[in-house]
């Protein structure tokens, strides 16, 4: 079911990378690491975002959400998502089929005249190391308005 939400802005601790070859675990780890090395309260599940840069590019991002204003360094980015309103969908299984949830928001943008105003964000409510694949939720949320 795809439901209208309103999500406050929200401080973002990103963890940007080109190459989908590299290890996610590991840029998960350095993303984890980073929060605690700097003392920094991180609040809800992690996040992933991809987008086409200006060199039609690929880039990949793992974020979470903390309470702090942070400058940070290479490779890390800090910055403020505005509020916005989303579609979000629940996708419960593997990342395999996820597709599949992605094209019933496509869909619903299509054929309601909306438009993506940002990056969609997929909420990892669960970690794939301890929870079964097919039981792992995962929210998408395909930005709509920025409020």
């Amino acid at each position: 079911m795809i439901n209208e939400i309103i999500v406050e802005s929200q401080k973002v601790l990103l963890r940007p990378y080109s190459n989908p070859q590299i290890d996610m675990e590991e840029i998960i780890s350095e993303l984890l690491n980073y929060i605690e090395e700097n003392n920094l309260t991180s609040k809800n599940p992690l996040f992933g975002r991809n987008y086409l840069n200006d060199d039609n590019q690929m880039i990949f991002e793992f974020g979470i959400d903390i309470l702090e204003d942070i400058e940070t360094e290479y490779p890390f980015v800090s910055l403020e998502i505005p509020k916005q309103k989303v579609l979000s969908i629940i996708h419960k299984g593997p990342f395999d089929n996820i597709s599949d949830s992605i094209n019933k928001l496509e869909l619903f943008i299509d054929e309601n005249g909306l438009e993506l105003m940002d990056i969609p964000r997929y909420i990892y409510h669960d970690k794939p190391e301890i929870t079964k694949e097919r039981d792992l939720i995962t929210e998408i949320q395909f930005p709509i308005e920025i409020i």
